[in-house]
């Protein structure tokens, strides 16, 4: 099954708080100082597993028009795992996927995180290396980070951009 991203996170507070009543119910029977600790210490990792192994699925309708959802059950052949997503490209363009590398990485790192991916007109793929920040949009040429170096995901449909750029042309750093 798969639901919108904003669903999704909604589904995700609703049942820490119903876990939390419950737990209120039950903390007649407890100290309620001990209860508030043991109770933040079971939701805060329980929410934090869910988050990371349910994929965000991209789905591209055209150059200009995007959904983001989330899987909850894998009935689709996707498969749950961390640092995973899926893009389906339902358009009748080719699709590309780029990594900005913002400061100045080590090589085996820049290696590491790079995608440098086509998507082609009504497939599906998965992208192993998690979530893409710039969806049908341009990547800026800075951006702020408390490291010396950061890596940026970007799609774009390949018919748009600049013939003499494959999308990451420029000096890009960070702040």
């Amino acid at each position: 099954m798969i639901i919108t991203a904003t669903v999704f996170y909604i589904s995700l507070a609703v049942l820490a708080a119903v876990i939390y009543g419950v737990c209120l119910f039950i903390e007649n029977k407890y100290d309620k100082e001990d209860f508030k600790r043991k109770s933040f210490l079971v939701i805060l990792p329980l929410g934090i597993l869910i988050y990371m192994f349910c994929p965000k699925i991209y789905i591209i309708q055209n150059c200009t028009t995007s959904e983001e959802k989330v899987m909850v059950f894998p009935t689709q052949g996707f498969t749950y795992g961390n640092g995973k997503c899926y893009v389906i490209n339902q358009s009748t363009e080719v699709l590309g996927i780029v990594t900005y590398v913002y400061g100045n990485p080590p090589e085996e790192k820049v290696k590491e995180k790079s995608i440098n991916v086509e998507i082609l007109p009504k497939a599906t793929q998965m992208i192993p290396k998690g979530v893409i920040s710039y969806l049908l949009e341009p990547a800026p040429t800075t951006v702020r980070t408390k490291s010396d170096y950061e890596f940026h995901h970007r799609l774009f449909c390949v018919s748009q951009e600049d013939a003499g750029t494959d999308g990451q042309e420029g000096d890009y750093s960070t702040e």
